[in-house]
């Protein structure tokens, strides 16, 4: 079984959706032997309504069957070495993928 991880922090408090500057995790790494580490970031909109819908949002919830609360809660692609950072001391630098922020407004 994988090793545990925490999150440590992040860069900012809030971010503007598809700006240049990505909210950024900061996190031990998790280690299991003979496997490299592989995460998926979850995000839960706090006002998940048709209105708070980014464009890929909108576009999942048009074009299928999904609700607005069905698509509430929803993750990133796995994020492996080739999309995190190691730090020199060891934590890891993960960005959060935008395909993983479904509506606009806070998220937990």
């Amino acid at each position: 079984m994988p090793d545990t991880f925490r999150v440590l922090g992040a860069n900012l408090d809030s971010v503007r959706y598809q700006s240049e500057v990505r909210l950024e995790l900061f996190m031990t790494r998790s280690e299991y032997p003979g496997r490299q580490a592989a995460y998926i970031i979850t995000t839960e909109a706090l006002e998940p309504t048709e209105e708070n819908l980014t464009p890929f949002g909108r576009a999942l919830y048009e074009d299928s069957t999904f609700t607005l609360e069905e698509l509430r809660v929803s993750g990133s692609p796995i994020l492996n070495e080739a999309n995190y950072t190691e730090l020199p001391d060891g934590t890891l630098r993960l960005q959060l993928p935008w395909l993983a922020v479904l509506f606009y407004g806070p998220i937990g």
